[in-house]
């Protein structure tokens, strides 16, 4: 079991349309890799204020190394990064 997990800042100009169109990608892309055991995403709604300024998560937990490593492959994984660079304050590290 692989988890594979993205804290998002967006930008307080970022529309509600876009946020959702970002994650909305991320969660197709898992449905082109197989050994997804599950997917959750949305926005940080703890009302303890402890998310130390992110405002978004994206996690999906991969059945194996193989499915993540596809996952991260795709072409279109590597733009939805580009589009996240257009609304969020801080970048995950893509490697």
């Amino acid at each position: 079991m692989i988890r594979h997990t993205l804290l998002l800042k967006f930008n307080s100009c970022a529309a509600s349309m876009e946020r959702d169109a970002i994650l909305q990608s991320l969660i197709a892309l898992c449905d082109r890799v197989g050994a997804v055991n599950s997917l959750a995403c949305g926005p940080d709604v703890d009302p303890r204020s402890r998310a130390d300024g992110f405002t978004h998560a994206f996690s999906v937990v991969f059945g194996t190394e193989e499915a993540r490593q596809a996952f991260r492959a795709l072409p279109d994984y590597a733009e939805a990064l580009a589009g996240m660079a257009q609304v969020a304050e801080t970048m995950p590290l893509a490697d």
